[in-house]
């Protein structure tokens, strides 16, 4: 086989461990769901507000989407910067002094992969501690505390800055 080939096969296999990762992260990682007790005990005028933040479908589609993206992207690079053609050189001849390797390209992608994963866990420990925040200045609430608890972090977020009795 040739180079592309065997890169799409091992992108082909990633994308499916993405499309499983997508599907556990979206339907599995919130247990809050409009059939929540804590969902029915918020009041009726809240209750449309808090079916808003649990009720995110397209959300959820574009999710696994990226997910299966980057799973692709994330076997091909580990296949890339391991496997057997990761010293070859793909750009540059073999007489050259300077040349592009495909472990050097893989080595590329994966800091420009990290960087964002490191900000969106930065940005959800914000979330949380301005959710944190922001139900510790109101009065205590078991159904907030509850919404929050299940809910992932933009969740909980937006949960906390709810009135919710």
């Amino acid at each position: 086989m040739d180079l592309l080939t065997l890169l799409g096969v091992v992108a082909v296999a990633g994308a499916v461990g993405g499309a499983f990762n997508g599907l556990q992260i979206n339907f599995f990682r919130s247990d809050l769901t409009k059939d929540d007790p804590a969902v029915k005990d918020v009041k009726d005028n809240k209750k449309t507000a808090i079916e808003g933040v649990i009720n995110k479908p397209l959300e959820r589609w574009i999710s696994i989407l990226f997910n299966l993206a980057a799973g692709a992207l994330a076997a091909s690079v580990s296949w890339a910067a391991y496997g057997p053609y990761a010293l070859e050189n793909i750009f540059g001849n073999d007489q050259s002094q300077y040349g592009l390797s495909l472990a050097a390209l893989a080595t590329a992608v994966v800091i420009g992969f990290g960087g964002p994963r490191w900000l969106t866990n930065e940005r959800d420990k914000a979330l949380l501690k301005q959710a944190g925040a922001d139900a510790a200045s109101k009065n205590a609430s078991e159904t907030r505390r509850e919404l929050m608890q299940r809910g992932d972090p933009k969740q909980a977020a937006q949960v906390a800055g709810m009135d919710i009795p």
